[in-house]
Order: structure tokens, then C-alpha cells, then sequence
């Protein structure tokens, strides 16, 4: 007769085998998402060289995300050594190529750095318990209905820029923190904004609360009845509602990552359903990174595009995009988090009952295996040369010793024979 102990270890092991074929079965499972984010993550340490500020802030998103899930100790515990030892280290390859872009971008533009320098420092941590968006049909067509054009129109990245810069304390930093001016007033309670106007005031009420500017906000959302959660709730479910036009156009996909990497953080998990994460790594490329769909506009030679689009980009030498590969880091970290912190959550859109394609599921699984291997392939090429210069400098060492000591050794015998 099997005893209590073995039943049970018998029960576990059943326990474990069906989780581990439900989740080989679910697509994209929490592997595949961290596959997609060691892919983009190494692709931009090889072209660090080449990246801009926005993709610096893209990992600095994407950095909060992970030392998150590291600083959770009970949720570590219940993940396999080797997916631990993968987050701590992706955490330390994006500190390190954000401090080392911070350095480049400073000797190239050292005013602009300055001015932004507190928002890419250090990572950019914000966990919100789980919230509902709470949407109507009502709320999800006023994305197309109730729109204010003019604002968005002449929407440009000055703008933006000059309404963090209040926040931060003015250009050069050193005047009054907190400050919204004339111009940021009607940016910051505007609830029928859409595209990157309305990521960006998602943006700025995230770091009004980072730098201690709550109350400020606060007092200028009152006048309209409002609070800053209430109005991230607003306009997260306007987000929900670009994403669920983006995915089913199959354009607009920079802002769709944007605004996934946006509002998840603050809480709002609906708008990561397991299909549009999926949407998300099958856009990848096989280097790793995102390329700029058409719908993003054309650049100028200083990678530029228009403000009706993405406001600012640079592509890159091999045709992928900064902007979007820094927030496609930022959306595919959120999604890992929730994936395994909430994983009950992080379902299909209801409004897509049908299972992903078995072709697409096969197709980018390779894509990803291959990535990997490939970035795997140049970690152990880097630890292999590491470890010859090591053999090197140590040998080296040890026969500079060797001959030292058999010179200074001879010329000792001679001075004692001499007396």
C-alpha cells in the first residue's frame, strides 16, 4: 500500500508534469516572453552606439519591471533557478548600456541630457495593484468620436518635452520644481486626447508622482472634477481602444507598444491579453529589435517624423527602430511581469475567442529559439575570451615573477659570495 509521503510526492510530481504541459501548450508562455526580451535587450547593447534617449528610458522602463519581480522574494521562490538567474542578469546588461549610452548622449548633447538626466538615471520602478478599466461600449468608441483634434494636431515633442521640463525644475534644472505652466494646463486635463499626446500625459502624471509633484497635478485636475487615478483610468481605456485598432489594422504599432508599456504598469493588466502579447513578439525580427511600420511616416535625415505619427525616431543602421525597440523592451517586460505575477489575469481578448493560428505559434517560437541561441552563442564567446585574458594575464604574471625573482635571486648569491 503506497504510504501518505509517497502519495503525495506522487501527487506533486503529476501537479508539475500537467503544469509544465499546459504552459508548453499556452502561447506565448512566460519563456517565450522572456525570450523576446533577452532578444531585444542584447540587440541593443551591440547598437548602444546608435541609441537615442527614448530608447535609453525604454529599458529604464524595462529595468523597473524586472528588479520588481527580483525584489519579490516569495514569487522568486517559485520560479526555477536558471529563469532567476536570466532576470538578474538582464537587469545588469540594461544598467549597464543605459549608463553607457547616458555617457555618449552626454558628450553629444550635454544640455538636452541634463535636462531629462533624473528620468533615465536610474530605473523606472511603478507596481499598481490589478485594476479593471471598467469599460463600456461608450467609452470604447469615444476614442474615434470624441476627439480634440486641434490639440492633437499641433501636438509636437517640444511641447511634451517643455511640460516634463516644468516638473523637473526648468531647463537647466536648478528653478522651482513642480511647475505647470499656462500651456501644460490644458495638457495635463485633456480627457479626449488621443495617440502619443495621450501616452505622454499618461507619462507625465507618472513622474509627477515619482518627483514628489502629486499635489500639483492634483489641484489642476480638481477644477474638472478629477483625480489622477480617475484620469488615468480615462484614458487607459482611450489606450485600450488605440491598441484594439492598432492590432486589428495591423498599423500603429510603435504607439501600440507605447501605450502597453504605459498603462500596465499603473495597474491596468486589460490591456496585455495573451493575443496581443503574442501580436507583439510575432513583430519582432530575428536581430531581436522592431522595425517601423509605414503607418509611422517617413524620417528626415535627422529622424524626425511627422507629430500626426511617432514624434521622434532615429532608425538605425540596420533599418530597426530606436523609438520602438526601447518601448517593444518596455511592453515585453510589463507582460512578463504580469504573466507571472498575475498570471490568472493575463487572458485572450474577449473579443478574439479563437486560439492563435498554429502557424504563427510555430513561426515565432523559431524565431525566437534562433535569437536566443544566437545571443546565448555571444554571451559564452564573451565568457570564453574573458576567460583566456584572465589564463593570459595570470600566466604572464606568474613568469614575470618567475624571472624577477630568478635575477634578483642570482644577484643576491653574488653579493653575499662578494663579502
Amino acid at each position: 500500500m503506497m504510504s501518505v509521503r509517497h502519495s503525495a510526492a506522487v501527487g506533486t510530481s503529476l501537479c508539475f508534469i500537467s503544469f509544465v504541459l499546459t504552459n508548453s501548450q499556452v502561447f506565448p508562455n512566460s519563456d517565450d516572453i522572456l525570450n523576446g526580451l533577452e532578444c531585444i535587450v542584447h540587440y541593443m547593447d551591440r547598437y548602444r552606439s546608435e541609441l537615442d534617449l527614448d530608447a535609453v528610458f525604454g529599458l529604464r522602463m524595462t529595468e523597473g519591471q524586472l528588479n520588481g519581480l527580483l525584489a519579490n522574494h516569495s514569487l522568486l521562490r517559485q520560479m526555477p533557478v536558471a529563469t532567476v538567474q536570466r532576470l538578474d542578469n538582464l537587469a545588469s546588461v540594461i544598467n549597464k548600456i543605459a549608463v553607457g549610452i547616458g555617457s555618449q548622449l552626454m558628450e553629444q548633447d550635454s544640455s538636452y541630457f541634463k535636462r531629462f538626466s533624473y528620468v533615465i538615471s536610474k530605473p523606472w520602478i511603478f507596481h499598481s495593484f490589478p485594476s479593471k478599466l471598467q469599460m463600456s461600449e461608450k467609452d470604447k468608441l469615444s476614442i474615434t468620436d470624441d476627439v480634440d483634434d486641434n490639440a492633437y494636431d499641433s501636438f509636437t515633442e517640444e511641447q511634451s518635452d517643455e511640460c516634463m521640463t516644468g516638473l523637473l525644475g526648468g531647463l537647466d534644472g536648478t528653478s522651482e520644481k513642480c511647475v505647470i505652466s499656462d500651456l501644460c494646463k490644458a495638457f495635463v486635463v485633456n480627457e479626449k486626447s488621443k495617440g502619443y499626446y495621450l501616452t505622454h500625459q499618461l507619462l507625465f502624471y507618472s513622474l509627477a508622482k515619482r518627483l514628489g509633484c502629486e499635489s500639483v497635478v492634483e489641484n489642476q485636475l480638481a477644477t474638472r472634477g478629477l483625480s489622477i487615478k480617475e484620469m488615468e483610468r480615462k484614458l487607459c481605456v482611450r489606450v485600450y481602444s488605440q491598441m484594439e485598432m492598432a492590432v486589428k489594422n495591423e498599423e500603429g504599432r510603435d504607439l501600440f507598444l507605447e501605450c502597453g508599456a504605459v498603462c500596465s504598469p499603473l495597474g491596468f493588466y486589460e490591456v496585455l491579453p495573451r493575443n496581443w502579447i503574442a501580436a507583439a513578439l510575432n513583430w519582432q525580427e530575428e536581430s531581436g529589435c522592431y522595425k517601423a511600420d509605414e503607418s509611422q511616416g517617413e524620417q528626415t535625415e535627422i529622424g524626425q517624423t511627422a507629430g500626426r505619427n511617432i514624434l521622434v525616431d532615429i532608425t538605425l543602421s540596420d533599418g530597426c527602430s530606436s523609438h520602438m525597440s526601447g518601448v517593444g523592451a518596455g511592453f515585453l517586460a510589463c507582460s512578463f511581469y504580469w504573466m507571472v505575477s498575475h498570471p490568472s489575469l493575463v487572458v485572450m481578448d474577449a473579443s478574439k475567442s479563437e486560439s492563435i493560428h498554429p502557424d504563427v505559434v510555430s513561426a515565432t517560437r523559431e524565431k525566437l529559439r534562433h535569437c536566443t541561441k544566437f545571443t546565448q552563442t555571444e554571451l559564452h564567446i564573451a565568457s570564453h575570451t574573458l576567460l583566456s585574458a584572465f589564463i593570459v594575464f595570470v600566466a604572464g604574471s606568474c613568469l614575470v615573477y618567475c624571472i624577477l625573482r630568478r635575477v634578483f635571486g642570482r644577484r643576491r648569491r653574488v653579493w653575499i659570495g662578494y663579502l
